[in-house]
């Protein structure tokens, strides 16, 4: 008798052990999903907050694109730029490229992929403003001692560039020039 009761008595502790151990499973499990959708309701709340202002699609957006690029490839350095563009194409400017940079930091933190930011960004557009704000950042990246300044910019025109379709509508042939070619291509392949 005495055996049946210690047997018995096992059987309450190994029980008692798994209802610990399973409910510190549980507790883990429910942690790991915690921590899992609080991270993904992170990249989500940031990746809406940026494409909820969408800003192209905003007649304004494209009235200032397009007033603005074609303007900025007419200098060389940052004291040319300062005195042949007004303080309100500069702020333009400046609204450009701190746009494309914070695309591009969503780019680069992973939270937007290439593919949906050319969804709404065409790659072309991209690369132009990138190719008449370079010579602006370079110097400001070396008078101001930052490096970083635009990088996540010029990553997203960096990845742009890998696109074959956004290389034919880059350059300074005039722009019904570029499309007619770029049909013509597109039509070839």
């Amino acid at each position: 008798m005495v055996t049946i009761i210690c047997d018995y008595m096992v059987d309450l502790v190994l029980l008692q052990s798994l209802s610990y151990m399973a409910g510190a499973l549980g507790v883990g499990a429910a942690a790991f999903y915690y921590i899992m959708t609080l991270r993904n309701t992170e990249k989500i709340r940031r990746k809406d907050i940026i494409f909820q202002s969408n800003a192209p699609r905003s007649p304004d957006y494209y009235a200032l694109y397009y007033d603005i690029v074609p303007k900025l490839h007419e200098y060389s350095s940052r004291n040319e730029y300062n005195k042949k563009f007004s303080s309100e194409v500069r702020s333009k400017h400046n609204y450009l490229y701190m746009h494309f940079n914070t695309i591009g930091v969503l780019f680069k933190d992973g939270m937007a992929s290439a593919e949906e930011i050319f969804q709404i960004y065409p790659p072309h557009s991209i690369i132009q403003l990138w190719e008449v704000t370079e010579p602006l950042m370079r110097e400001t990246r070396e008078d101001s001692c930052n490096p970083e300044f635009l990088k996540p910019f010029e990553l997203l025109a960096l990845e742009a560039k890998k696109k074959p379709q956004a290389m034919l509508f880059t350059g300074n042939a005039p722009h019904s020039q570029i499309r007619l070619n770029a049909y013509r291509r597109c039509k070839i392949s």
